[in-house]
């Protein structure tokens, strides 16, 4: 049995001035997890899950700042930024053995220009950029009692840089129609838990964090398409991607000799630790409708959109038979259906609906797990005594459906959770 409470705070301050023909932003936030587990095995002698099993307790904090400028010279639109990411994170595991104790931090900075060009009255737009990463993983520790052996693990720091250049264009082909294309790489750290976070995830999976990933390489994205205006606003998009990552991070099961002797799953857990594999290539095609009207003293839009997907494994270095094969947990088919609401002066309110086609959980694509349709309610009410306020109300699963996203737990069912939102 597990009882475990969930806590995330966000904070965001977005700020936006201008001066003189230039346009500033200045975004810092601030993302506060925490998440407390009680875990309980069953208890042949009084019939109830009441043996100790472990409690944990596993906070993490993330914060950045985004500042950017963006201004007009000599007809063209040029925004020079930074994104800066700061990140720790810790876990503590009180076994009935002993401790377990894992953290790390992580930082990354980056630095961006971006510039596009309108021709031909503004029938053709150019669009160009470039983008430099550094990331650097450090203070990773691991400190493990439960075996009647101390290990204590002080793992190295890391770092590791990128550029990643990118290019588009849109052309307007008519009033109503525009056709665009892309061409970019890409980058991406491996996440804290990823690197560091060891332990039980409910009754059936273990994790094992990887402290030698290596960065993901997207070696480049290619995106093509056109939106086109149907009728008075009714519009289509339709848009072909095709994506090619280096060392793509992805989660491997572990046969019993490759787990450390100091991990203790149980018999029936499923061993998982985040690798880099070869290459993997990601393609398919996203189309939708977009329609807006005015009705009943307010502005409804509706939506509807198909997404169809093949995510498969290139080359895998550690495991070549699996060459060829799609990757886990990830749809050939998506669907999203939408509708919302808006009053001028009261209230906003929308119901969306998702449906996700069958996936693959094992690697050898042998394991099939069905889809499944959900629906959320959001609404947001205004509040008239002061301007930019709103009080916001969310329904996740409103229909409260049992199903899985992962093969191991079933998804939260019906969620319902409010707050606050001032724009000023």
């Amino acid at each position: 049995a597990y009882d475990g409470d969930s806590e995330i705070d966000k904070y965001t301050v977005d700020y936006t001035l201008p001066i003189g023909k230039t346009r500033c932003n200045a975004k810092f936030y601030y993302f506060d997890y925490e998440s407390e587990l009680s875990a309980r095995k069953y208890n042949r002698t009084t019939g109830k899950h009441d043996r100790f099993y472990y409690d944990n307790d596993i906070p993490k904090d993330d914060y950045g700042l985004m500042l950017q400028a963006t201004r007009e010279i000599k007809g063209i639109v040029t925004t020079i930024g930074s994104d800066l990411k700061w990140g720790e994170c810790e876990s503590d595991y009180d076994y009935a053995e002993g401790p377990r104790y894992f953290e790390g931090k992580q930082k990354q900075y980056s630095v961006f220009l971006n510039a596009e060009l309108p021709l031909f009255q503004d029938r053709l737009i150019l669009s160009a950029g470039l983008r430099y990463d550094w990331w650097k993983n450090y203070d990773g520790e691991f400190y493990d009692d439960t075996t009647g052996e101390l290990i204590e693990i002080d793992y190295p720091s890391s770092t590791e840089d990128h550029w990643s250049p990118r290019a588009g264009l849109v052309y307007k082909l008519t009033e109503n129609t525009k056709l665009r294309a892309s061409f970019g790489t890409g980058f991406r750290a491996p996440g804290l838990y990823d690197l560091y976070k060891s332990g039980p995830h409910g009754a059936h999976l273990f994790e094992i964090g990887n402290p030698d990933l290596d960065c993901e390489e997207l070696e480049y994205s290619f995106d093509c398409g056109f939106d086109t205006e149907l009728r008075k606003n009714l519009e289509w998009t339709f848009t072909f991607y095709h994506s090619s990552y280096k060392d793509f991070i992805y989660s491997k099961i572990l046969e019993p000799w490759e787990v450390p002797p100091f991990f203790t799953p149980d018999p029936d857990m499923d061993v998982k630790q985040k690798v880099n594999v070869g290459k993997v290539h990601i393609y398919g095609i996203e189309t939708g409708l977009d329609y807006t009207f005015n009705a009943f003293g307010g502005k409804w839009h509706a939506f509807a959109n198909f997404t169809w997907n093949r995510s498969k494994i290139k080359e895998h270095d550690l495991e070549p038979e699996l060459e060829g094969n799609y990757l886990r947990y990830v749809p050939r088919r998506m669907v999203n259906l939408g509708i919302s609401y808006d009053h001028p002066k009261w209230f906003t309110i929308s119901c969306y609906m998702r449906n996700v086609g069958p996936v693959y959980y094992d690697e050898e694509n042998t394991r099939k797990m069905g889809g499944y349709t959900v629906g959320d309610l959001k609404l947001s009410l205004k509040l008239p005594w002061r301007p930019g306020a709103e009080a916001f109300l969310n329904v996740d699963n409103f229909t409260n459906k049992q199903y899985k996203e992962y093969w191991y737990d079933y998804a939260p069912g019906c969620v319902v959770y409010g707050g606050m939102k001032y724009t000023f």
